[in-house]
């Protein structure tokens, strides 16, 4: 079948990508009021352009999960008129979570047509690759770097956020084994050079997007990208039991090892040390008391909570609570909390139900070990504040759609 080249489908693409690298490079170091209000505007005119010339309802954007989050905004809106210390602050966090709910769904247009996941999987392995490129411009060594990110991060050129860092590498080392699947799989469809310069590619991607991980420091996204790997031995599509189970024992003594040797003749690498002091750092126990707290506001506010982003000004901290359910259960209570967490249940059913066709099964248990991931994450990263987070969800929703819709056709 002849895929159609849409002019808007392509200014929306290259718009997204631009919204990535500012968002995630270009505010860093230079400040452009309203920037990313005027991107988004621009890709949802692109959008909205392209059903407009076709014909095309916008219906079929308008999922059960995004109906949620976008309920879930209005009642974070009209309740936090009403509980929120600080207004300002709410009216921000509504605007912001409002922007990325019109970035998920632009590019829900962009997969429906395209009916490929592949666009935002380059995307964000392209945004990550520049980011670190970004990073590794910024030392002076490897060895420097990977002793401490305190001067790389804060006192030299490379500005960007150590953690948030971390989080996107981790995101694209999560693609990049989707693809080193993905390329085994079809290995039969290239030539031996083809194959092998692919099989370099996506190694060396690998390779440079690990070592960034380590050089941030980041404890979340290394367990992340190490969850990611084993969990992809356990929700294979392919494979007997006992190969996964090899793997999986394979994969533990690895990081067994790595630990082990690590903390011990690698106590100079920064993300080691953390590591060796994991269960006696204050900065665990002060986040363990940010959660309390957070419950402790939903009691006195059970409904409607303190108000969406006012969690810094109801705690004692200062700040949010690094935690997705606790900052939604003391922002927007239990009401708006079971609007929000209800996309969970329904994602995570939508994928257990595609694990029983063939020709989806890839990609759901792909997308089973892409949700282990956020939901492990959402320990320590409020996903409804994360740009990166809804970009993830994004990929979950629109697959589901893409492989329930060639499902449908198939037994028509």
């Amino acid at each position: 079948m002849k895929h159609v080249i849409s002019f808007e489908i392509i200014c929306a693409k290259s718009l997204s990508i631009l919204i990535l690298v500012q968002f995630n490079i270009i505010n860093k170091y230079v400040f452009i009021p309203n920037i990313s209000l005027i991107l988004g505007l621009l890709l949802g005119i692109s959008i909205f352009s392209f059903y407009l010339r076709t014909g095309k309802t916008l219906n079929s954007l308008f999922t059960t999960e995004i109906w949620l989050y976008i309920l879930f905004g209005l009642f974070a809106l009209a309740s936090g008129f009403i509980v929120a210390i600080n207004q300002s602050v709410l009216l921000k966090s509504v605007l912001t979570y409002f922007q990325t709910v019109i970035l998920m769904i632009c590019l829900l247009a962009i997969i429906r047509f395209d009916r490929s996941l592949f666009f935002l999987e380059f995307a964000i392995i392209f945004t990550a690759f520049l980011v670190g490129l970004v990073v590794l411009s910024g030392i002076n060594s490897i060895s420097t770097a990977l002793a401490g990110r305190e001067d790389m991060f804060k006192n030299s050129i490379t500005k960007v956020n150590p953690n948030g860092v971390g989080l996107l590498q981790a995101a694209a080392f999560l693609f990049q084994i989707i693809w080193l699947k993905r390329l085994h799989n079809n290995r039969k469809q290239f030539s031996g050079i083809r194959y092998l310069r692919l099989l370099l590619i996506i190694v060396f991607l690998a390779v440079v997007t690990f070592l960034v991980i380590l050089i941030t420091g980041s404890r979340k996204s290394m367990l992340a990208a190490i969850l990611a790997m084993a969990m992809s031995f356990i929700f294979s599509a392919k494979g007997s039991m006992l190969k996964k189970s090899v793997g999986i024992v394979i994969a533990f003594f690895l990081f067994v090892l790595v630990y082990y040797l690590g903390t011990i003749f690698l106590e100079d690498v920064y993300i080691f040390r953390r590591f060796a002091t994991f269960f006696d750092e204050t900065s665990n126990t002060t986040r363990v008391n940010m959660i309390r707290e957070g419950y402790l506001l939903l009691a006195s506010s059970p409904l409607t909570g303190v108000g969406l982003g006012n969690y810094t000004y109801a705690s004692s901290f200062g700040t949010y609570s690094h935690n997705t359910v606790a900052e939604v259960l003391s922002t927007t209570g239990l009401l708006g909390a079971s609007l929000y967490l209800s996309t969970y249940l329904i994602i995570f059913y939508k994928l257990v139900k595609l694990t029983g066709d063939n020709n989806s099964r890839e990609f759901a248990f792909n997308g089973i070990v892409l949700f282990g991931v956020l939901v492990f994450l959402s320990v320590g990263v409020i996903h409804f504040y994360e740009i990166l987070s809804s970009l993830l969800f994004t990929y979950l929703i629109a697959g589901s759609i893409l492989y329930k819709e060639i499902r449908t056709d198939r037994f028509r």
